[in-house]
C-alpha cells in the first residue's frame, strides 16, 4: 500500500506528464501569432522595455516594444491623450499581444494575427476599467471599428469615455473569464 505524500506525489507526476502530453500533441506549445511584427517563433530577446516580462522567450524584437513606449505613435489615442494609468494597461495588453509566446492559443477564427476570447481575471479588468473609465474612445471593437489608411487606424464614431461604452474588457479578443489566483 502506498503513503499518502508518495501517492499525492505519483499523481502528481503523472498528471504534469499528461498536461505535458496533451499540450504537445495539440500544438498549444509556446507559439507566435503569423504575421504582423511577431517573430517567427519565440526566442529570447536582451531589452524589451515595457514588455521585459516576456523577455526570456518573446514573439517580439526590442524594435516592437521601442514603438509601444511612445505615446505619439500608439494609435489608441485617437480621441485625445490616455491618462498615464489607461495607457500603461493599455500598454500591458498590447505587450501580451506583440510578445507573449501563449498568445497564439487564443486565435481569432477570421483573422488568424488577431487573438480572440483570451481570460482574464475579473479584477485585472476591474483594475483596467477604473483607470480607464474616463478616457475617450471611439471603437467599440478594436478589430472591426476604424476607418483604416495610410496613417493607421481613424475613428469611424464619435469618441466617448470608456465609462459610456462600458465594452471596455470586450476590445472582442479578451475575456473576463479566468478564476482568481489566491
Amino acid at each position: 500500500m502506498m503513503s499518502s505524500g508518495g501517492g499525492t506525489f505519483w499523481i502528481m507526476g503523472i498528471a504534469w506528464a499528461l498536461v505535458v502530453s496533451w499540450t504537445s500533441a495539440t500544438g498549444m506549445e509556446d507559439r507566435c501569432l503569423p504575421g504582423g511584427k511577431h517573430k517567427a517563433s519565440p526566442s529570447p530577446e536582451g531589452q524589451l522595455g515595457i514588455c521585459q516580462i516576456y523577455a526570456e522567450n518573446a514573439c517580439c524584437s526590442p524594435e516592437v516594444t521601442q514603438d509601444l513606449s511612445k505615446a505619439n505613435d500608439i494609435y489608441w489615442n485617437r480621441c485625445g491623450s490616455l491618462s498615464s494609468r489607461c495607457e500603461g494597461y493599455l500598454q500591458q495588453l498590447e505587450c501580451f499581444y506583440r510578445c507573449s509566446p501563449i498568445a497564439a492559443q487564443w486565435p481569432h477564427p477570421q483573422r488568424p494575427t488577431a487573438v480572440l476570447a483570451v481570460p482574464l481575471c475579473q479584477s485585472f479588468c476591474d483594475q483596467w476599467y477604473d483607470a480607464c473609465k474616463e478616457d475617450l474612445t471611439c471603437a467599440r471593437n478594436w478589430l472591426t471599428d476604424w476607418h483604416w489608411g495610410p496613417e493607421g487606424n481613424n475613428c469611424s464614431q464619435d469618441c466617448l469615455s470608456y465609462g459610456q461604452v462600458r465594452t471596455l474588457n470586450a476590445p472582442r479578443w479578451m475575456q473576463p473569464s479566468a478564476p482568481e489566483i489566491t
